[in-house]
């Protein structure tokens, strides 16, 4: 028996949907519990010390600007780039004649 595109269709975006939800459940759940855990022991110098004694010790300050850093660098180099390539996509009304043949999306 062959199933119709429609219910394929259907199938696919409610298997989707269960596997969404129960991926938020368990990230929900983890949070939870390391907040519920953990907020005890929370202390804002962890976040914002210098590491000490060979990194065994202080905490995780320059880490995290290094990858505030390193993120908008990649935002600045990617943004750019990546609107040009949309703007010169091979679908535009000036574009070869190999472009014309290349398949386009319906």
């Amino acid at each position: 028996m062959m199933i119709k595109a429609v219910n394929a269709q259907k199938l696919g975006f409610a298997a989707l949907f269960a596997c969404i939800i129960i991926a938020l459940l368990v990230l929900g759940s983890l949070i939870y519990f390391i907040f519920s855990n953990g907020i005890s022991s929370f202390s804002w110098t962890f976040f914002t010390d210098i590491p000490r004694k060979s990194m065994t010790a202080g905490g995780v300050g320059p880490a995290i600007i290094g990858t505030i850093y390193l993120v908008l660098g990649s935002i600045i180099v990617s943004v750019p780039h990546g609107s040009e390539s949309g703007d010169e996509s091979p679908h535009s009304t000036n574009s070869p004649d190999w472009a014309e043949r290349w398949p386009r999306p319906k």
